[in-house]
């Protein structure tokens, strides 16, 4: 891609369609297409002494000059000059492009905690495991760091994952479609669910402290991406009488508009939904099917001087023109875990008293008991739900 450093989108467009290569190349091609005049009359070359004109907001024209005092104004209807059109002209970012930075985290705030003992009653090694298992709401947000005020689309729907933060196992899944484009700036909340989890080897007969902090907090995760232009390309004057690479070779020199890529465009150009680039690309590509488009595709190759070079003018045309971009998406109320542990202590004459007896009928095969404290809730939002802690056998749960 052509990186243009434009302080907004206008400015973008105006230096891509000014490039005097790609008008050069957008000249050449319809040189060899058969269209008559594909220069100005101060300049014996094609795509020379250009008018560039910038028509509306999505639509630039440019046009070959004529003046009649100049030293290559004769000719036949040499007032009708090549003009190509570019409609239609918007910009996009496509998926493939989009790269996400570290989080950065803040606001972080503790809303659950709960104390936590792990308990070995047998007389061999143990693991012993605590999970939290919890769902939470949360919703993201989008800042950009350009000045581009224009709609930008995207090529096709894809979502984008922000990814899990600290002691997350989720991800925040942000939607973009063609119908929102990337000025989508809010998602809306949704429900995750999530877990912590705690894993540690036990002594026989043993005990640990554990402490599960629940928080929630926001974190922002820049991103970096690119944009760039699309458009149709409109060829408008009339055909050389000799030479021309219609697929019929008329020799009337009748006026043919043609457009490249667009959803009007010519019946049998097999647009498919294409943009001007992509849909000359398509019909280069399918030259060897008859009725595929209205182009002798070797006949305009044949004009030009080695088909290398008349390929390079097509792809001077269809490479992209665009600008980075950048900025942040910014998980709200997203969820971070923390977990402190202790030695492992051994049990306690008081601690064998107490054991419920729940815990007493497990067996040799299942010793491992988890006992959870009163746990602290200052969820004051109601972020957090369905919370609970579990292991693979009894669980003793005092909140």
């Amino acid at each position: 891609m052509v990186e243009h450093a434009a302080p907004d989108l206008d400015s973008l467009k105006n230096d891509a369609i000014n490039d005097p290569s790609f008008i050069s190349s957008l000249f050449s091609l319809g040189h060899h297409l058969g269209y008559a005049w594909a220069g100005g009359t101060a300049s014996q070359y094609v795509g020379e002494d250009i008018e560039v004109r910038r028509e509306s907001s999505n639509e630039y024209s440019l046009k070959a000059r004529y003046n009649g005092n100049d030293p290559y104004a004769s000719g036949y209807r040499a007032n009708e000059r090549l003009k190509v059109n570019l409609q239609n002209i918007h910009f996009v970012t496509n998926p493939q492009s989009l790269k996400l930075g570290s989080p950065q985290v803040y606001d972080r705030e503790a809303i659950y905690t709960a104390p936590v003992v792990i308990y070995n009653w047998g007389d061999t090694e143990d693991t012993g495991v605590a999970t939290l298992n919890y769902d939470y709401t949360t919703s993201w947000a989008k800042t950009d760091n350009f000045s581009f005020s224009e709609k930008i689309g995207v090529t096709n729907k894809y979502e984008v994952g922000i990814p899990g933060i600290g002691g997350a196992s989720s991800e925040i899944s942000a939607e973009f479609s063609a119908s929102q484009g990337w000025s989508e700036t809010d998602g809306k909340s949704t429900t995750i669910s999530s877990q912590a989890q705690y894993r540690a080897i036990m002594p026989p007969r043993s005990k640990r402290y554990i402490s599960i902090t629940l928080f929630k907090q926001k974190a922002d995760v820049p991103y970096t991406s690119s944009l760039y232009m699309m458009y149709d390309i409109k060829y408008e004057n009339f055909l050389k009488w000799g030479g021309n690479a219609h697929i019929n070779h008329p020799t009337n020199r009748p006026n043919f508009p043609y457009t490249f890529g667009g959803a009007n465009a010519n019946a049998n150009a097999n647009a498919n939904n294409l943009n001007g680039p992509e849909a000359l690309v398509d019909q280069y590509l399918h030259q060897d099917i008859n009725g595929y488009g209205v182009w002798d595709w070797p006949a305009a190759i044949s004009s030009a001087q080695s088909k290398s070079g008349f390929e390079w003018q097509l792809a001077n045309i269809v490479r992209q023109h665009g600008a980075p971009i950048s900025g942040k998406f910014t998980a709200i109320d997203s969820s971070q875990f923390n977990i402190d542990a202790s030695e492992s202590y051994p049990l306690t004459d008081e601690d064998i008293a107490n054991r419920p007896k729940s815990a007493q009928k497990l067996g040799l095969s299942r010793n491992i008991q988890v006992a959870v404290g009163e746990i602290q809730n200052n969820d004051e939002d109601g972020l957090i739900k369905k919370l609970n802690i579990s292991q693979s056998s009894e669980v003793m749960l005092n909140n």
